[in-house]
């Protein structure tokens, strides 16, 4: 098994995801609450909206982190993940309906899981 090097930016790579990730989760809860009141959502339908994010990202953890044992694979997990990210956050601001704020809100705790398992392995495995 190839060792990875932190002079690759491999650090610098996964301090940059964990970042990141902080935002994703943190600006949903600064910013949602206006706007879902601006769509006309109910305070149950915007809990629905931000509870969908730590109920994936929690069913997430497990399976990236088996795939993250591999350090060849833990790297494409975090690729994935910050290209997930970027995705679902995008169709978060854009979404105009309650399913497709779920919907991307969900898909942004399964991209944070696989980005933060895959940065946390990555690091370990160089440690």
């Amino acid at each position: 098994m190839k060792t990875l090097e932190f002079g690759d930016g491999l650090l610098l790579t996964c301090g940059a995801a964990k970042v990141l990730l902080s935002a994703a989760v943190s600006s949903a809860f600064t910013v949602f609450p206006l706007r879902g009141e601006e769509l006309g959502l109910s305070s149950s339908s915007r809990a629905e909206v931000l509870s969908s994010f730590p109920l994936l990202y929690l069913l997430a953890l497990v399976p990236a982190g088996a795939v993250c044992d591999n350090a060849d694979l833990a790297r494409w997990v975090l690729i994935l993940g910050l290209v997930g990210l970027a995705i679902s956050s995008a169709a978060f601001g854009t979404g105009a309906s309650l399913a497709s704020l779920v919907i991307a809100r969900g898909a942004q705790g399964v991209s944070s899981a696989a980005m933060d398992v895959a940065a946390a392995a990555l690091v370990a495995m160089n440690a």
